[in-house]
């Protein structure tokens, strides 16, 4: 009806309130977000003494050779918090804590398979003494890291040995 009272309110204000309250929460989302994101970006800082101090404790007591070996146990070796250990890993030398350790594993195989133990001991016997716990792991590891199954390996470096032993 053309008499009714206007409802200024509810026409004009309750709109523009209603606006301005969407465009406030959404900034204050926007900005917490931003907080956020910065917040989770990757420091790319490491302290390369306490990496040095990792690997040196990694070769020189061979921890590697643990099969239980954790993260934290390393950490508590070096006395430092797992998440630095795994930081200076992870920045300071692009691997994971499983790769870093995996590594020294697959080097102790790879000495071993080229003694006399490759004669009195199967691979999986290396394996295990070598910090393994795992066939499969062990498997899948050293493929990937020298491109040869243990098998092949073994046989390829027995070749080379007895190569080098007769002067061929």
């Amino acid at each position: 009806p053309p008499d009714a009272p206007k409802f200024y309110l509810i026409e004009y204000v309750l709109p523009i309130f209603t606006y301005w309250l969407g465009l406030t929460v959404y900034w204050r989302e926007k900005t917490q977000q931003r907080k956020r994101q910065e917040n989770k970006a990757p420091r790319t800082d490491i302290n390369t003494g306490h990496l040095q101090n990792i690997v040196e404790a990694m070769q020189s007591q061979r921890l590697y050779l643990n099969p239980e070996l954790t993260l934290t146990d390393l950490a508590q070796t070096v006395q430092l918090t797992p998440n630095t250990v795994s930081h200076c890993l992870n920045v300071g030398l692009g691997k994971s804590f499983n790769d870093f350790v995996n590594g020294y594993r697959i080097e102790e195989v790879k000495r071993r398979l080229q003694t006399s133990d490759a004669e009195r001991l199967t691979i999986l016997g290396i394996a295990y003494e070598s910090g393994f716990n795992s066939k499969t792991t062990f498997n899948r590891v050293f493929k990937e890291t020298t491109g040869f199954s243990p098998k092949d390996y073994k046989n390829k470096s027995q070749t080379t040995l007895r190569d080098d032993r007769t002067g061929n």
